[in-house]
């Protein structure tokens, strides 16, 4: 489907959003690029953006594509449906209230943005560890496994501050050393091949060179 075409959904379901406000929301729950989803729902087809310009280089709605992820039914089962509360407008039912993923997704895919004066930030985390910490739960279990932040396909090292305030994100860097042929001086070359999680290369992709 058209990602412009989501639009017209909208007016089938009544949703209050403009299309300035839904065609990002969808292209975003399709990103699967390193710090966007770890779980996407919808499936990327065609240029959804990249981690270089935080999904912000997405191409235009009209040429890109999506389609249900297939672990989206997975995560919203059909036996579930008669238990969502439908709205209603003028005596038609619509979309329901909320929908009801079987994990909480606002723990595996994170989140950020800014309310009436608040601001929040959820980190992502694994679907294996949220799935463990619940299931111990359900159990009883007096001890809780701990879940710690964990975006997928991130090479760097996410571990919690010395005063276990919260937690950072190290990245990696690769260190080469190159001749200069005129002036026949070693330079030494540090190149971030992994990035802090959830940042933009362009904001943090730095090279230092100094004479050895």
């Amino acid at each position: 489907m058209e990602i412009s075409a989501f639009f017209y959904i909208t007016s089938l379901s009544n949703t209050n959003a403009d299309k300035f406000q839904l065609l990002p929301l969808v292209t975003g729950m399709a990103q699967d690029f390193v710090g966007s989803n770890n779980i996407n729902l919808l499936e990327p087809r065609g240029q959804f953006g990249t981690r270089m310009a935080g999904g912000k280089d997405a191409a235009s709605p009209r040429y890109i594509f999506t389609c249900l992820s297939p672990i989206s039914r997975l995560l919203f089962p059909d036996v579930d449906d008669a238990l969502l509360h439908h709205l209603e407008d003028d005596g038609v039912l619509i979309e329901p209230k909320f929908y009801c993923p079987i994990i909480p997704l606002l723990l595996v895919n994170g989140s950020q943005g800014i309310g009436t004066g608040w601001s929040t930030f959820i980190p992502q985390h694994n679907a294996r560890d949220v799935l463990e910490h619940i299931r111990a739960k359900l159990d009883g279990a007096e001890t809780l496994p701990i879940i710690k932040p964990w975006a997928r396909g991130f090479a760097g090292k996410i571990e919690m501050k010395e005063d276990r305030s919260g937690y950072r994100s190290i990245g990696r860097a690769a260190v080469s050393f190159f001749n200069q042929d005129v002036s026949h001086a070693y330079r030494t070359r540090l190149t971030f091949t992994s990035l802090f999680c959830n940042t933009e290369p362009t904001a943090n992709d730095t090279i230092f060179s100094n004479h050895i």
